[in-house]
């Protein structure tokens, strides 16, 4: 499974055994999945609270800064926990090897990517009719 997730990761070191190489990348792509998956439902689930609480009292409120978009900004968690844990994980199984530091860096990249478009897709679909831009068809 890691490999299909993470399908560009190469063993930065020859010397690595294969076996140890593909546990690794399957451990990291179920962390990285699991990230995703959690902090875009907390992304959904915050944004979907915040959207329920905002009112409209004015004219210009619909057009006015939308707020809730901040929850987007969530997308960095997973991002630093996964290069967090690739880092670590890495310098446990394979002490002596070459630094991974710039594979964790491009791992944690990924998931703040992947976050990000799943975090916005359910923005997109939990967003009220009422702060969705509707034009009218004057005839």
């Amino acid at each position: 499974m890691g490999k299909a997730i993470l399908f560009w990761l190469n063993k930065p070191d020859g010397n690595l055994a294969d076996d140890l190489w593909t546990e690794y990348t399957d451990l990291m792509g179920i962390v990285c999945v699991a990230c995703v998956v959690v902090f875009a439902v907390m992304i959904w689930a915050m944004y979907r609270h915040s959207t329920n609480n905002l009112l409209i009292r004015r004219a210009p409120d619909p057009f006015g800064p939308y707020t809730p978009l901040y929850w987007l900004l969530l997308a960095i968690v997973p991002c630093v926990i996964v290069a967090g844990v690739a880092w670590y994980l890495y310098d446990q199984r394979f002490q002596g090897a070459n630094s991974f530091a710039g594979g964790s860096a491009v791992m944690g990249v990924y998931c703040l990517v992947l976050t990000l478009l799943l975090g916005y897709a359910a923005i997109l679909a939990a967003t009220p009719l009422k702060f969705k831009y509707r034009a009218r068809i004057w005839v």
